[in-house]
């Protein structure tokens, strides 16, 4: 079950319970059950299967999200004392995906070039600011203001000079150059409320979401992002314009169908990567090590291949060289926890075009596919 055990504002902490009627859990192992390699007993392994990393992955999964889990037992629906159960609890903290109430309305503005859209952003090379020229093909009036850490108070004093004359606030975040630092300076006088404010990173770290929500910053867009995201931000705070049906030719999302082969030994990630692709619309067909990719490849046809290095039999390395001798040309996604310059080279010497860490995140895929095959504005 699942309780909401507190709610400020846009914050929320959440409950969940789990429990059965199991053969549950001694007490002298109820503090160890959250350890690498533990299960209740030897015997439960051999009977049962499992690796004992599950509650491990759990716990650390759970303090990601700023919470505590715990076990009891016997559990409190137990149905006999030869099978006490166990009860399994624990909280996260969470956003509501509700935007907080601001103080506009734009549903007047008739047209897209009525639509006076606000850039900020440190970056001075042009052909990096995606957001201006989409916009731009748009049809909005997009303007772009480069500010530094020093003329953030300059910028600030032209929105309360100027505030009437922008319906939109775009906030850029890279490496090194940080826009929720310039969304605090704007909150702190009290003027994200008076706009829909945009926030576009190729800085995606965790608690950026979160940051966004505290700071009333409305939309967070991983770049590369579909034009669509931006389409569907314009329907929903500028409902009166009435050539919208201008953009429909402009949308590059994702295709409907994908045939995506992963080449991956380890069962748990074999579920959690199915698990995301349907998140995203997409199955995918699974390859248990490099030599059974390297096989139906050849008896079936593929327009991406993620690729885990270290397989059984034949590894992701071997596996895109054999595949680019057979003559395949589609894309081959190397995955691997290993961040060290000596194995991405390996990978793309062995003929893979791109590189994704484990654990694999929805939006790191996403944004990959985006590249790979949405057309570009």
């Amino acid at each position: 079950g699942a309780t909401l055990m507190e709610a400020f504002k846009s914050h929320v902490n959440i409950l969940f319970t789990v429990e059965d009627t199991g053969i549950g859990i001694p007490k002298d192992r109820l503090k160890e059950i959250f350890g690498s390699y533990t299960q209740a007993r030897g015997s439960v392994q051999r009977k049962f299967g499992g690796t004992g990393l599950g509650t491990a992955i759990a716990k650390q999964l759970v303090e990601l999200m700023h919470g505590e889990i715990w076990v009891e037992s016997p559990s409190t629906i137990k149905t006999d004392e030869e099978r006490p159960g166990s009860k399994f609890s624990f909280t996260i903290d969470a956003y509501s995906n509700e935007r907080i109430p601001k103080n506009f309305d734009f549903s007047p503005i008739a047209r897209l070039n009525e639509i006076n859209a606000l850039i900020l952003t440190k970056e001075s090379d042009p052909e990096r600011n995606t957001m201006a020229r989409m916009l731009q093909k748009f049809g909005l009036n997009a303007v772009t203001k480069i500010y530094q850490d020093s003329t953030v108070d300059s910028v600030t004093h032209h929105l309360q000079v100027k505030s009437d004359d922008y319906h939109l606030i775009v906030l850029v975040d890279k490496n090194q150059l940080d826009g929720f630092a310039l969304a605090q300076a704007l909150k702190n006088k009290n003027l994200i409320d008076q706009y829909p404010v945009v926030l576009v990173s190729s800085n995606d770290r965790t608690g950026n979401y979160k940051t966004c929500r505290k700071l009333g910053i409305d939309y967070y867009l991983i770049e590369p992002f579909e034009t669509k995201e931006v389409i569907d931000i314009l329907d929903e705070n500028y409902p009166g314009i009435e050539d919208r049906h201008s953009l429909e030719p402009l949308i590059n999302a994702l295709p409907e169908t994908l045939s995506i082969l992963l080449a991956e030994d380890n069962l748990i990630n074999q579920k959690v990567a199915q698990s995301i692709f349907k998140n995203i619309g997409y199955e995918i067909e699974i390859a248990k090590n490099g030599l059974e990719a390297v096989d139906i490849m050849e008896e079936r046809k593929f327009d991406v291949i993620f690729m885990d290095l270290l397989m059984p039999e034949m590894d992701g390395f071997q596996a895109a060289q054999k595949i680019r001798e057979n003559g395949h040309t589609l894309p081959i996604v190397a995955l691997s926890a290993d961040d060290s310059d000596e194995t991405k080279n390996a990978a793309f010497e062995a003929g893979m075009n791109d590189y994704l860490m484990k654990p694999a995140r929805v939006e790191g895929i996403k944004q990959l596919l985006i590249k790979l095959f949405s057309s570009k504005i």
